[in-house]
């Protein structure tokens, strides 16, 4: 981002946040398996996840992911693009699913 905020992801959970002159990354509960982060600005950032619910979006005022998709039956997703804060697509589990 251009702000200097670094986010990454790994296995098991785990979504990493490392702030401009930070010199250490914190863990920011996911409660998912994330299989891909996008971000438009600091506060636009979308994961998608492989387990349970697939579509999160990041609320920056509670700092914490927000369900964006329905629970239930659910594709697993793998990877996400945004135009803007308004227009994206997904895709995973055989879907190409769009946010508007």
């Amino acid at each position: 981002l251009p702000s200097g905020t670094c986010w990454t992801f790994g296995w098991k959970d785990v979504v990493l946040r490392r702030d401009p002159g930070s010199l250490y990354w914190r863990q920011i509960d996911s409660g998912e398996s994330p299989t891909d982060i996008f971000f438009l600005s600091e506060s636009d950032g979308w994961m998608t996840a492989a387990r349970y619910v697939p579509f999160y979006k990041w609320n920056s005022e509670i700092e914490g992911w927000e369900n964006v998709y329905p629970t239930g039956s659910s594709p697993d997703l793998y990877s996400l693009f945004f135009l803007d804060s308004n227009t994206g697509w997904a895709v995973g589990g055989g879907y190409i699913l769009r946010y508007n």
